[in-house]
């Protein structure tokens, strides 16, 4: 056996191994990857949450607004990102001129709008952002 035989069964040998490490370290990178994607999508609803909150709040803290403007407002924002099945609560139900302040919240279910189902992550995940503003006076 020469040394130019042992070089080339080292060289298969270590291309084999080459195969190996590839096939147990790319699912892990994938699954990296994908877990990142899951991660800025869900912060990504969480802000638009927040803020479709807060454009509903700032729609009827103006005199002579309502709560469907607020519904509107929020539902807007909302859409830009396609968001699904949110559900928009502004209390008080009924405005009045007295009525001191308004409190608009905003819940997205995170299994109705990942792009991804993560099965790590619990199926009753909600986000919900609340916004509390005072009314103007007239």
């Amino acid at each position: 056996m020469n040394a130019r035989s042992r070089c080339q069964r080292r060289r298969r040998h270590r291309r084999g191994a080459a195969v190996v490490e590839f096939a147990i370290t790319t699912p892990i990178v994938f699954m990296f990857f994908v877990g990142i994607i899951i991660l800025a999508q869900a912060s990504l609803l969480r802000d638009t949450a927040q803020h479709a909150a807060y454009e509903g709040a700032r729609a009827v803290i103006m005199p002579g607004a309502d709560v469907e403007m607020a519904e509107a407002a929020s539902s807007a924002i909302l859409a830009t990102v396609g968001a699904q099945a949110a559900n928009i609560d502004v209390q008080p139900d009924n405005l009045t001129t007295s009525t001191p302040e308004v409190t608009v919240t905003v819940a997205l279910p995170m299994d109705a709008n990942l792009w991804l189902h993560a099965p790590w992550l619990p199926d009753s995940w909600l986000v919900e952002e609340s916004i509390t503003l005072r009314r103007e006076v007239e």
